[in-house]
């Protein structure tokens, strides 16, 4: 037996466990095609969240594309050193797993001011229970409004827990959370945002490896199985026939019928006159079926047509004159269709109309 070590062994003593190790860590690295479905579901996800929020603060919110970047857990603590708000999101049907939603210091700040009514001209020194409730509202609604957008881009029914808000150092959170305690890759999307003309902030979104392979997943299945369904459609439509010449036929000496394959028994089709004169109710039975369904009534005063610039420089007090005449009769109309006219009258304190005139259907 030979004492000499072979290049393999060699190869295995310095590597640290050679080609086994290397093909199990590139199973857990993202592939282009992933990266590129991370982005596409981030843009959706988060395109929504900003829409959302936009509604809460009353301010413009500005999300730029993500960035998806793999990255161990140290570098991700080396990154975001600062206290930051951290949001737990489990997902609890649809997708399998949970990511965090970071969100830095001067943008929470900005956030929870304006959910509270204020204006973020002054910022407080740090993030009490009040503020964090307010942000935890803020994050849920965005989060379920990202979710809804994703369940239409996947075509699955998603659903989440409702989201836990901390507000720490990510040091301090690493005892708590496992995520943020390993050594190994994490998936980063990270999103610059912002507010209005208030701050511009940055969103972080962590999740594992595996979790962020799920999410692509579920983009690229689609997008395959649309790829498949164009392909078999193509082939279901029949081919495009070339063009042929037309060949001179002998004329036939009289008209007659040409049939190929089994005689058929063919008749003319003959039709009810339809009556349009006559009776157009509905009878009774039939009338009863519907008798419950509620219509909107509504009476029309008038109408009248204003450029933008006239109608932009209306204000308390502007009189807007209508195509109706004093005295004429006032359109009665059911679900938007006009049915009668009649009078404005008085009805214990309440306006009311009389119907003077039925519309029938053939003068609308």
């Amino acid at each position: 037996m030979s004492d000499v070590l072979s290049q393999e062994e060699i190869n295995m003593l310095l590597g640290g466990g050679g080609a086994a190790d290397e093909g199990a860590s590139e199973k857990l690295k993202l592939t282009d095609e992933e990266r590129d479905a991370l982005l596409e579901i981030g843009n959706t996800s988060m395109g929504a969240a900003s829409s959302t929020l936009f509604t809460l603060v009353n301010q413009r919110v500005t999300i730029l594309a993500p960035e998806v970047t793999e990255m161990p857990v140290p570098d991700l603590k080396e990154r975001i050193s600062e206290p930051s708000v951290f949001v737990s999101v489990d997902y609890t049907k649809g997708i399998e797993g949970s990511n965090f939603l970071i969100l830095d210091e001067a943008g929470a700040k900005v956030i929870a001011e304006l959910m509270m009514g204020g204006d973020a001209s002054e910022l407080p020194e740090t993030l009490d229970e009040l503020h964090l409730s307010a942000i935890s509202e803020a994050a849920n609604q965005m989060i379920a409004s990202s979710s809804i957008a994703l369940s239409d881009l996947f075509g699955i029914a998603i659903d989440i827990s409702p989201p836990d808000v901390a507000y720490e150092k990510i040091d301090v959170l690493a005892d708590k959370e496992a995520l943020f305690n390993d050594e190994g890759d994490v998936v980063v999307i990270a999103f610059n945002m912002k507010i209005g003309d208030l701050v511009t902030s940055e969103i972080v979104q962590i999740m594992t490896v595996e979790v962020a392979k799920g999410l692509a997943k579920n983009m690229l299945d689609d997008e395959k199985r649309g790829v498949v369904m164009e392909k078999s459609q193509e082939e279901a439509a029949p081919a495009a026939q070339p063009a042929q010449q037309p060949v001179q036929q002998p004329a036939p000496s009289a008209p007659s019928a040409v049939q190929s394959g089994p005689a058929v028994n063919a008749q003319t089709v003959q039709f009810e006159s339809l009556n349009l004169s006559g009776n157009r109710g509905a009878s009774s039975g039939e009338i009863d079926l519907i008798r419950n369904v509620p219509l909107e009534i509504s009476v029309e005063l008038g109408r009248t047509t204003k450029k933008i610039s006239e109608i932009l420089s209306f204000g308390t007090g502007t009189v807007i004159e209508l195509n109706r005449l004093v005295g004429e009769p006032l359109d009665v109309l059911v679900n938007g269709s006009l049915i009668g006219r009649g009078e404005v009258v008085v009805v214990d304190e309440h306006y009311g109309v009389r119907i003077t005139e039925i519309v029938v259907p053939n003068k609308q």
